[in-house]
């Protein structure tokens, strides 16, 4: 006769208990977990946009030529093109997720471009939006360009 000695095992009890507590941890994290993508949507956004401003000033100043950013398709939201005038694009971006970026001062349907000089001057002040629906804390962003081409973020409070 086989003994059966110290058989260390789980019970079917202890088993349901712990897919339980998994249960319960899922459904607390699962809502903060889409929050955190959407701000990290609305961060990568304004970082994207704001990288390629100062791309576009450093790379006029470098090459001593005017540079200009313009919206793909007139919207912002659908991408950008930092275009050396009457040359071929520097950098293309595509569109960006969840956030929407608007400009009153640079929107390319009466033909304002934000255009850098060779000296990394801004044609005109002027200012983006980037608005993210869905997102927490201050996630808004405002980027204003002075006429010497240096950029400004303000942050504001998400509305839901």
């Amino acid at each position: 006769m086989i003994q059966v000695s110290n058989l260390k095992a789980f019970t079917l009890v202890e088993l349901m208990i712990v897919i339980a507590i998994i249960g319960i941890m899922m459904a607390v994290a699962t809502p903060n977990l889409r929050t955190y993508n959407v701000n990290t949507m609305a961060d990568s956004a304004h970082k994207a946009l704001l990288q390629d401003i100062r791309y576009g000033r450093n790379t006029a100043r470098d090459i001593g030529t005017n540079v200009e950013i313009f919206p793909q398709s007139g919207d912002w939201s659908q991408g950008w093109i930092v275009n050396e005038v009457g040359g071929a694009p520097l950098r293309i971006h595509g569109p960006v997720e969840q956030a929407v970026i608007t400009s009153n001062s640079y929107n390319n349907q009466d033909g304002s471009r934000l255009t850098f000089d060779e000296r990394g001057r801004a044609s005109a002040v002027g200012s983006f939006q980037i608005r993210t629906a869905g997102c927490t804390g201050d996630r808004n962003r405002d980027i204003a360009i002075n006429v010497m081409g240096q950029t400004r973020t303000t942050t504001s409070a998400c509305t839901n």
